[in-house]
């Protein structure tokens, strides 16, 4: 696959996969090593969705949310409702 639905695509395959099989350590790890500064802006909002289920065991995922909301903000294409109940 290739363009951004197809990064989507895979990314939302891994991580649920993932998460239903209870291998959070491995999805905060996924978003530890996520390069905020390079990741186009529709896959940042790719991993906050698609973890968003498992938030409460993703010990990293609030940094990762800091990150990238301070990420947008730098990039000037953030708007409060674009990570509205994403955190």
């Amino acid at each position: 696959m290739d363009g951004i639905d197809g990064k989507l695509d895979e990314l939302y395959e891994e991580i649920d996969g993932l998460m239903k099989n209870g291998a959070f350590e491995e999805c905060d790890e996924i978003l530890r090593r996520v390069d905020v500064v390079r990741t186009d802006t529709d896959l940042l909002i790719g991993y906050l969705t698609t973890t968003l289920p498992g938030k409460s065991k993703l010990h990293s995922r609030p940094g990762f949310y800091k990150q990238v909301e301070e990420e947008l903000k730098r990039r000037r294409n953030y708007t409060p409702c674009l990570l509205r109940g994403l955190a």
